[in-house]
C-alpha cells in the first residue's frame, strides 16, 4: 500500500499524481462519463481509491480548463 501523500504536480507533462505517471488528462474521461472509481480502477488498476479521488478533486476544481482540452 501506499503511503506518501497524494498530490497533484507538473512534471512537465502537465498535471499529474505525485504518486506515479498518470495525469489529470488520463482520467478526465473516465469522470465525464460518470465511471465510478472501482470501474476506473478495473481500466487503470495501479490507481488507488485515494488516487482516483485526488485526481477527481483536482478536475473537478479546474473543470471548465479540462472540459475544454478534451472536446
Amino acid at each position: 500500500m501506499k503511503t506518501e501523500t497524494i498530490e497533484i504536480v507538473d512534471r512537465g507533462r502537465g498535471a499529474q499524481l505525485s504518486t506515479c505517471r498518470i495525469t489529470v488528462l488520463d482520467l478526465v474521461p473516465y469522470f465525464q462519463e460518470g465511471n465510478a472509481y472501482d470501474e476506473i480502477r478495473r481500466w487503470i488498476p495501479t490507481l488507488t481509491r485515494e488516487e482516483t479521488a485526488a485526481v477527481e478533486r483536482f478536475y473537478l476544481g479546474h473543470k471548465e480548463e479540462f472540459d475544454e482540452k478534451c472536446h
